[in-house]
């Protein structure tokens, strides 16, 4: 393999860290995608991972790639890389990050831009003259029939335990063999275009063991424009991932589910990946990553580390039953002024058949306590459209929103997200659509919109939410099948917005409401093709349990209740 030159840790693109090496002269050229524009996209750690594992090898330029902002595409600006500006189809191999479905039309719009064929067959028919395409990420695994006639191949699981034997089998593998079972066919995980039977999901056993980014990529600095309009809420943090998984058993969630087992960095090892990551990468905030960071076992003893090292921290939703007075000193210390909670819903009955078994008195209490703490702004999560819930959490969430406002300090704002329920492929409720059917749709975007008026009347209460429309296209993404891809590849085409969905509907003799209700009836979803190694009893029994508005015990070490733990 041919040594290639690595230029000093700054990308023509300005950005720390960043490394360009002589395109030309590489053995493979490799480009990273995340379909999101940069504001967005340059916090994703799997994007951080990609790029620290593919620069492990010499001969492999590899660089970014986002989504051209607004203005951008306005201008027909097509795709090109953060380094050094290149278009797509310069590169051999594309490794594309989809952890979102609506990722997926934009994803095809810049291949649309590129000049790239979107069908895999197409591209078959010309082969060599464009990239070989790998998709991966959280979305696309859980369910990668949308996109199967797309890609060359689909990732299914955590791929940093993977992406080293993808790249090595593309420099020593003829190019016309990697979609073979020669080539990426071999590697555990990938799923092909005409494989039938099932694809076992991956993941990694021990995250103490694999490799971790600690020079990781900072926007050298970002246009008064830029930090504007960024609508990323980590704008200059290094990235610390503590754990994946999650204990605990909340139904509605795919991150929880599909992610199983629990599993945790030990506190040396991310002491020891601070140490290095500190001088190495030019922030002083460190965001903690994690489907349950407020369950580490060493949570406490982990931010105190990060101060002593003159660092400051944020955390995402924290768990009520995890905030106590030693959680609360140390947010005091670090100067915290913002903390998110997610109590789904409020109805108690409801709460609990999601999977979280706390009280209104006990999520009351326990704001009022953080609320005395001195964090003055306090958000709040819930989801409307829960199986058989939605009159109820209309008229119970402003009920409770105003018992929370009360109990807290006069200086604390209060916002308040209320979201749409998506079902989730993999997950116990991927069957629940009611709500995108027929008048019961309507019904639920007319809750959602006076809910909103609602929480407007509360003082020091700000509104949020997702416009059930978009959730909509999102449930049917993560359920639906191949059929959805002509639907796709014409919405990239026709625009990315509501009414350009509207358009390929009509266009191609769809109707939502029937496709979601044959999603409801069936036994055997497309995505049945992945295994995630977790018994197949499980998600009927999950779903039993919710209806029941009962909880499951957390998971616990050797547990052996979903048949992932030895």
């Amino acid at each position: 393999m041919t040594e290639v030159a690595s230029l000093p840790a700054r990308g023509s693109a300005g950005d720390f860290n960043a490394i360009i090496k002589d395109f030309k002269g590489a053995d493979l050229r490799v480009g990273i995608i995340c379909p999101a524009e940069f504001l967005a996209g340059k916090s994703h750690l799997a994007m951080q991972i990609l790029y620290f594992l593919a620069h492990q090898f010499p001969s492999i330029a590899c660089e970014r790639i986002f989504l051209p902002p607004v203005s951008e595409r306005r201008q027909g600006i097509f795709p090109r890389s953060r380094e050094t500006g290149r278009p797509l189809r310069e590169f051999d191999l594309l490794a594309v990050s989809l952890s979102f479905e609506l990722e997926y039309p934009w994803f095809l719009w810049m291949l649309q831009q590129s000049g790239i064929p979107v069908f895999q067959q197409q591209r078959l028919e010309r082969e060599g003259q464009y990239p070989f395409i790998l998709l991966g990420g959280l979305a696309i695994s859980a369910n990668p029939t949308p996109l199967r006639d797309v890609a060359e191949a689909i990732f299914v699981g955590e791929a940093d335990i993977a992406f080293h034997d993808i790249l090595e089998t593309c420099l020593v593998t003829p190019r016309t063999e990697w979609g073979g079972n020669t080539g990426f066919g071999k590697i555990p995980g990938i799923l092909l275009p005409e494989q039938e039977g099932p694809v076992q999901r991956v993941w990694v056993q021990d995250l103490d063991q694999v490799p971790y980014p600690v020079a990781q990529i900072i926007p050298r600095e970002l246009s008064k424009s830029e930090r504007k309009r960024s609508a990323s809420p980590l704008p200059d943090s290094f990235l610390l991932e503590v754990n994946r998984g999650c204990p605990n058993w909340c139904r509605f969630c795919l991150a929880g589910h599909f992610t199983r087992p629990f599993r945790n960095r030990s506190l040396s090892t991310l002491q020891k990946i601070l140490e290095e990551g500190a001088p190495a990468t030019p922030t002083k905030h460190v965001t903690l990553i994690g489907s349950a960071v407020a369950d580490f076992p060493n949570l406490i003893d982990l931010l105190r580390f990060i101060n002593t090292l003159g660092l400051e921290f944020s955390l995402p939703s924290v768990r009520l039953d995890q905030v106590d007075e030693n959680l609360l000193e140390i947010l005091r210390i670090n100067g915290t002024r913002t903390l998110t909670i997610a109590p789904e819903a409020a109805s108690e009955k409801t709460r609990r058949g999601a999977g979280k078994p706390w009280t209104n008195e006990e999520i009351i209490e326990v704001t009022r306590q953080i609320s005395q703490a001195g964090i003055r702004k306090l958000k709040f999560y819930f989801l409307l459209g829960l199986p058989d819930s939605l009159e109820s959490e209309g008229a119970e969430i402003p009920k409770l929103v105003k018992q929370i406002a009360s109990v807290t300090h006069p200086n604390t704002r209060l916002e308040v997200s209320v979201n749409p329920f998506v079902p989730k492929a993999q997950t116990p409720l991927a069957q629940c659509v009611q709500y995108y059917v027929g008048e019961q749709f309507n019904l639920l975007h007319r809750t959602w919109r006076d809910l909103q008026r609602e929480l407007r009347k509360i003082p020091r209460v700000s509104p949020e939410g997702y416009d059930p429309r978009w959730a909509r296209i999102q449930a049917l993404l993560s359920l639906a099948g191949k059929d959805v891809t002509p639907l796709l590849a014409a919405w990239a085409e026709e625009g990315v917005t509501l009414g350009g969905w509207s358009s390929v509907l009509r266009d191609h003799g769809w109707d939502a409401s029937e496709h979601f209700e044959q999603l409801a009836a069936t036994n055997d979803p497309e995505w049945r093709i992945v295994t995630t190694g977790v018994s197949a009893e499980i998600l009927p029994a999950e779903r039993t349990l919710m209806a029941a508005g009962k909880i499951s015990s957390p998971c616990q070490q050797g547990c052996k209740r979903c048949g992932l733990c030895p």
